[in-house]
């Protein structure tokens, strides 16, 4: 939602709830209101990395494979795009993964269906909760231990 309005006076709460940045009274402003939605520490991205790495090194699967099979597993949010087999190298410098879900040929074209995902780093707390704890039970049953590996 966009609002548009005036600061009428110095009030230090519209101060601090702009964090600090000084705001002329009488001068029209636009803001974005959106739902707040707290970011997860590099710890926690850390941590998934890491567990990713032992399960890849325990399974012989690449990490890249073991976070798209985690990012499947959490839902999160991913297209379909159909192109070119040589578009994938652009698709993966766009999203932070990508899967190639089968080839087609339509008119005598040759064209890959990827499914390509926007990556933890777009998620909110609980999305991201979803797919460490995946990370976790799957550490889990391969009997790797997560604080010190294996």
């Amino acid at each position: 939602m966009r609002i548009n309005g005036k600061v009428k006076s110095n009030n230090p709460l519209v101060i601090e709830v702009f964090g600090g940045y000084k705001l002329e009274v009488d001068k029209l402003y636009s803001f974005d209101v959106k739902d707040y939605k707290s970011q997860r520490s590099l710890q926690q991205n850390a941590m998934m990395w890491s567990i990713i790495n032992d399960i890849s090194k325990e399974t012989g699967q690449d990490d890249m494979d073991v976070y798209i099979e985690g990012l499947e597993h959490a839902k999160v949010k991913f297209d379909y795009i159909m192109a070119l087999p040589e578009t994938e190298r652009e698709l993966r410098k766009a999203f932070r993964a990508v899967k190639i879900m089968e080839n087609r040929n339509i008119n005598g074209k040759q064209l890959t269906v990827f499914k390509c995902f926007y990556g933890s780093s777009k998620m909110d707390v609980q999305e991201f909760t979803t797919l460490l704890e995946f990370f976790i039970n799957l550490a889990g049953e391969l009997g790797i231990n997560i604080v010190t590996g294996k």
